[in-house]
């Protein structure tokens, strides 16, 4: 079994190439912004031009969450099969990409690694020599946010309503559900703790006396506010026990009294959702990505 990995750039498209090239083995597609396989925010094992496996990231951009986009390229990587390729984000000389991408090269040790001529990707200290391919440029960033939009409809479209209840699942890419609940008659709100922080979720303004009191009770030095609708818009997915995603949604809304998450997602309902799992990035109603948020802001 071979690998060739393709390392990306924000001037040049893989796209051709690809499809040239991937005909007789699988595609470990890694690049979250990529959309020639669905939605973003997520990476795809691509065999015989149909996404067999997936996983979320959560994001556009790798280092948004690191953590997710490295476990879910190892996750993808051990399901391939034949002669691999690899596309990689681009690391458009950012620190923190390159030394994720380089590290993840190592770990894959590909028989060829290709990058774009004119990206002077070559020069970068990858495990073995860099072969250069010319390739035509991508799209304009306008055309690649409307290939982005254009996704999300889709989804929308084939998406149903699920109600899920948090009681009964993990959560996973989000402060909630990090740490232990505080349950306590002077404390009605949704509150938990975790290493020292604690995330209360509510659209009252609490009395200082309240926050004082639950800090006490949980043994915080630090607090972490956020209102039910902070959640609305962000893009997710439904996962089984073993890590496995089968549905792609958005969430609606929040209830944290009731400890409900309406979510429109393209899995069948009612499903069976062990873990839930929260990206960074938001979408409206009408397929427009409105801006990220930080990891374990919410």
């Amino acid at each position: 079994m071979s690998s060739t990995l393709l390392i990306s750039h924000p001037k040049y498209s893989w796209r051709d190439w690809v499809k040239a090239n991937t005909t007789k083995g699988d595609l470990v597609m890694l690049d979250p912004a990529n959309t020639d396989f669905g939605a973003p925010c997520r990476v795809c094992l691509v065999r015989d031009g149909r996404v067999i496996a997936w996983r979320l990231t959560g994001a556009l951009d790798p280092q948004r969450n690191p953590l997710a986009w490295m476990n879910a390229a190892y996750f993808l990587l051990r399901l391939a099969e034949g002669d691999r390729t690899i596309l990689f984000p681009s690391i458009r000389l950012s620190p923190v990409l390159r030394q994720m991408m380089i590290g993840m090269a190592q770990n894959i040790a590909a028989d060829r690694i290709v990058v774009p001529a004119g990206s002077r990707y070559e020069h970068q200290p990858w495990p073995i020599g860099a072969e250069v391919e010319e390739l035509p440029e991508a799209f304009p960033v306008m055309v690649q946010e409307a290939q982005r939009r254009a996704r999300w409809l889709e989804l929308f479209e084939r998406s149903t309503e699920h109600v899920v209840d948090l009681a009964k699942v993990g959560i996973e890419g989000a402060r909630m559900g990090s740490g232990w609940r505080l349950k306590h008659a002077d404390f009605s709100d949704w509150g938990e703790v975790s290493g020292g922080v604690l995330h209360v979720i509510t659209d009252r303004e609490l009395e200082e006396d309240e926050v004082s009191r639950a800090m006490n009770l949980t043994h915080s030095n630090r607090l972490s506010i956020v209102r039910p609708d902070a959640y609305a818009g962000l893009v997710c997915s439904f996962g089984r026990q073993e890590g496995e995603d089968f549905g792609l949604g958005i969430i609606q809304s929040f209830d944290p009294e009731q400890n409900l998450m309406t979510i429109q997602a393209d899995a069948v309902a009612p499903a069976p959702v062990h873990l839930l799992r929260v990206g960074q990035e938001r979408v409206d109603s009408n397929g427009r990505e409105t801006g990220p948020v930080g990891l374990w802001a919410v």
